[in-house]
């Protein structure tokens, strides 16, 4: 493409949904964009487009230097391309016709897309859209035809090393996260996490419990901290990703509903349980695009129609226990 250390002027078109956790899932697609083909020295430029603001981590990480936000408009996106003279475009919507064409006629020599009706006159190099792998490996696999990409938890195990809070240390850690921004039908319930909690406690004495909280979960707080565990727990709220992914890189087990900062969690490969609602029946759909699937991996539904609370903490604390007899080594440093 260009000789190895050249710096690339690199655009790409975020996906257009809001969520934190979507959010999330582009940071390893941009921390490979971001190193491809250069040396130390040399990062790629990265420039964003999005539709609708974005969470402040793409620019506090270093990984993005610019966002563009953008409202639909051919000739006006054209111009924008035109002048701007990226060496490579990638696009994450492959649904938006007007975007395509504005992509396929903007000049850039290497352009990457999802496989779409007429998107091979649009893109230099497209890749399937499969809704059925992980959505962090889907994004990853579009820059696969031109490089083998970085392994998906390298932009999380360099985000940790620049955490500037260090989680409280227990001998056994286990991270909570009982959020779930989409509403209600998401959450497990903080009174099934503390009873989870103490649970495990009464098996492990030497465990210690850190929660991973945003905003909308600041009513869990004085629960916590009036529970008879609140001495063996850490409270996380509004944490940098990087001061997240410092504190899951160091957890033995992470515990989540399927909400955002679960992603980071499942993108470092840390041993995990994530909660899901089956409440319409269709809970394997939800599965095959937002949970990443390892050896340390796996999920607990409730049954077709009922709410996510249904899920006995019995069912959990025995998936706990064996990941936990099975657990692997904290991911705090670098390979």
């Amino acid at each position: 493409m260009t000789s190895r250390g050249a710096r690339l002027k690199i655009v790409v078109f975020a996906q257009n949904r809001a969520f934190f956790g979507t959010q999330l899932l582009h940071l390893p697609l941009l921390h490979n964009l971001k190193k491809w083909g250069s040396d130390h020295s040399h990062d790629n430029r990265i420039i964003l487009f999005s539709p609708f603001k974005l969470n402040r981590a793409f620019v506090q990480s270093g990984i993005v230097d610019h966002i563009e936000y953008y409202q639909t408009g051919l000739i006006r996106m054209v111009r924008t391309l035109r002048s701007l003279r990226p060496d490579v475009i990638v696009s994450l919507r492959p649904q938006s016709s007007w975007l395509n064409l504005a992509i396929g006629i903007s000049g850039t020599p290497i352009r990457l897309g999802y496989q779409s009706p007429g998107s091979r006159f649009f893109y230099s190099h497209t890749a399937l859209r499969n809704t059925q792998v992980y959505r962090g490996l889907n994004y990853l696999n579009l820059i696969q035809t031109l490089q083998t990409p970085l392994p998906l938890p390298d932009v999380f195990l360099h985000a940790q090393h620049r955490a500037e809070r260090q989680p409280q240390q227990f001998p056994t850690t286990i991270c909570l996260l009982p959020g779930g921004g989409a509403g209600e039908f998401k959450r497990w319930g903080i009174e099934n996490y503390l009873q989870l909690a103490h649970t495990l406690k009464q098996h492990c004495d030497d465990v210690g419990f850190i929660f991973i909280l945003g905003s909308d979960e600041a009513n869990y707080v004085p629960t916590i901290n009036a529970s008879p565990l609140a001495s063996h727990c850490d409270i996380y709220m509004n944490e940098s990703v990087e001061n997240c992914s410092r504190a899951m890189a160091s957890a033995h087990l992470c515990i989540a509903n399927d909400c955002g900062p679960a992603h980071i969690a499942q993108m470092l490969m840390r041993p995990f349980i994530g909660i899901f609602s089956n409440t319409d029946g269709d809970v394997d759909t939800r599965i095959a695009e937002w949970f990443n699937p390892h050896e340390h991996a796996c999920t607990i539904t409730s049954h077709a129609g009922e709410g996510i609370q249904t899920i006995p903490v019995e069912r959990v604390k025995t998936l706990a226990l064996e990941l936990l007899e099975n657990s692997i080594p904290p991911a705090n440093t670098l390979n």
